[in-house]
């Protein structure tokens, strides 16, 4: 098994990704976003892997970080926190007690199991310098072979639209209460005069801007004006929700037609867009759109998670794994 590290994606050709059919739960893992946000000033970008094998191609995400950042303050306390969180304290000790200079996060697509641990094991036997750095794995299946430690990540949501064809079946699809709760929300948008409407983010980008600054949960605002460029190109599309004419809240959703998959790229919560059940008036747009685009999986983030199950969401776990022996 032939594995070559590639800087950015930019230096991987569009019909080879494609043709290794990439799922990796991520927006980090859809071709355009990842090609625009090498473009702009952001700190979490990844490198990645390209594992070949005979007929058998695939790409792995890569994040490095210096161990060093996990034990004094750090001017990057947002990004430790991120990634505390994100190891979990179990593999986070685990690597510590290591005590080896770098940690390099390798996040695998979906692949079967038997390719899985292939990959794994040759990942580990031959990526970077395993003595000076911890490999942690992002997978799709547990690694029950002897000497890795799995540990479940936090969970992912999705939307299972893949024998769906309008909107009216995906909710003859669910049980009854689900179907009344995102009935209940389309009501609320009425009772509270929202107009929704499609709208390209150009054309309200100070608005857009200004709602993001003001948002519970912000995106970075260079990724925001990265937006009309994928917008051009028909990888994006915004919903708008006006009152009064005004824009009060927006939903952009992010495709990845090759895997038939989508993914939340931006939009804006606060205390003002409770009124009209924003969280899931933006959920249920989003997967409205997504069927619009004959998407077969909707990735949601974990937020919020129980009310977005009874809406019609999936759990989905990923895991981290580590070598112990």
């Amino acid at each position: 098994m032939k594995i070559e590290l590639i800087p950015t994606i930019s230096e991987i050709a569009i019909r080879e990704w494609e043709k290794a059919k990439l799922d990796f739960s991520s927006l980090d893992g859809v071709y355009s976003f990842a090609f625009l946000n090498e473009q702009i000033e952001t700190l979490i970008k990844p490198q990645y892997l390209r594992v070949c094998d005979n007929n058998f191609i695939t790409f792995c995400l890569v994040h490095s970080l210096d161990v060093n950042i996990f034990s004094k303050k750090s001017e990057l306390g947002w990004l430790v926190d991120f990634f505390k969180d994100y190891f979990g304290d179990e593999i986070l000790n685990h690597v510590l007690s290591e005590r080896k200079e770098k940690i390099s996060l390798i996040i695998l697509p979906a692949l079967s199991k038997v390719d899985t641990l292939g990959c794994v094991e040759n990942i580990r036997t031959s990526f970077m310098n395993t003595k000076s750095t911890s490999l942690v794995f992002s997978t799709v299946h547990s690694i029950d072979e002897l000497g890795y430690m799995n540990v479940p990540q936090e969970p992912l949501l999705y939307v299972d639209l893949s024998n769906i064809q309008s909107y009216d079946s995906f909710l003859a699809s669910l049980p009854s209460k689900k179907r009344t709760s995102l009935t209940r929300d389309e009501k609320s948008l009425i009772e509270n005069d929202i107009i929704v409407k499609p709208i390209k983010v150009n054309d309200y980008l100070d608005e857009i801007l200004k709602l993001n600054a003001e948002s519970k949960y912000s995106a970075l605002d260079a990724t925001i004006k990265q937006i009309p460029l994928l917008e051009k190109q028909e990888y994006i599309s915004t919903i708008g929700l006006f009152k009064n004419e005004k824009l009060v809240q927006y939903i952009s959703v992010l495709f990845d037609f090759n895997v038939k998959i989508s993914h939340v790229l931006a939009s804006n919560l606060n205390e003002e867009t409770k009124q009209w059940n924003g969280a899931f008036n933006t959920y249920r747009l989003f997967i409205k759109e997504s069927i619009r685009y004959d998407v077969e999986k909707a990735y949601l983030s974990f937020k919020a998670e129980n009310a977005k199950i009874k809406r019609g969401a999936i759990k989905l776990v990923r895991y981290l794994t580590v070598y112990k022996s």
